[in-house]
């Protein structure tokens, strides 16, 4: 029998081709799972004209920005007005953590590459409806309190965000990393409106 071996070169390619193929199956389950939301949203609006694809990724983008401009300013009490009750706790306990939240470092010059919403919960009870938006960006990452662009780096990241209502507006409830995909390609697509 043939032994087969191996080059270190070989071994990085094939992780190469893996890693690409798992990458493309990431991808290809969102947009499924985004058409499948984008769907819903639009028998949704008929009947709640606030329930708008573009009103819903408007609101998770404008949290997002005013987020990221409060965090880099150390501006907690502007922060928390975008976090839901359910999770302040837990971020505040985040703030204690010493490297919790990318260690201490912000987001400038954000440019979205792609912003979908991946996860859709409408009930007949509207302080338990929620959706989650996947965010693809890119940006200039830098340590807090530097204020120079020349202190970051560029990276294009993928976060998604989690919002729920809260009397009057929708609220922060999870930021989660790409890691977390699975959760909401699998999460169902809740509307108790019918």
């Amino acid at each position: 029998m043939d032994e087969i071996r191996l080059r270190g070169s070989d071994l990085k390619l094939a992780a190469v081709l893996i890693g690409g193929v798992a990458a493309g199956i990431i991808k290809l389950s969102l947009m499924w799972k985004q058409k499948r939301v984008a769907a819903a949203l639009r028998e949704i609006a008929a009947r709640e004209p606030h329930w708008t694809e573009e009103k819903l990724l408007a609101v998770a983008k404008t949290h997002f920005l005013d987020f990221q401009s409060a965090w880099s300013k150390q501006d907690f009490s502007g922060i928390e007005k975008y976090i839901h009750p359910s999770f302040l706790v837990q971020w505040r306990s985040h703030l204690k953590e010493p490297l919790s939240f990318g260690a201490r470092r912000s987001l400038s010059s954000v440019v979205f590459l792609d912003s979908r919403v991946v996860d859709l919960r409408n009930f007949k009870d509207n302080q338990k409806d929620g959706f989650t938006v996947c965010f693809d960006v890119s940006a200039t990452h830098h340590p807090l309190g530097s204020g120079n662009p020349a202190d970051g780096n560029n990276i294009d990241t993928q976060e998604f965000w989690s919002f729920q209502w809260d009397q009057d507006r929708w609220k922060l409830t999870r930021i989660a990393t790409p890691d977390d995909w699975e959760h909401f390609v699998k999460a169902p697509i809740i509307d108790e409106s019918e």
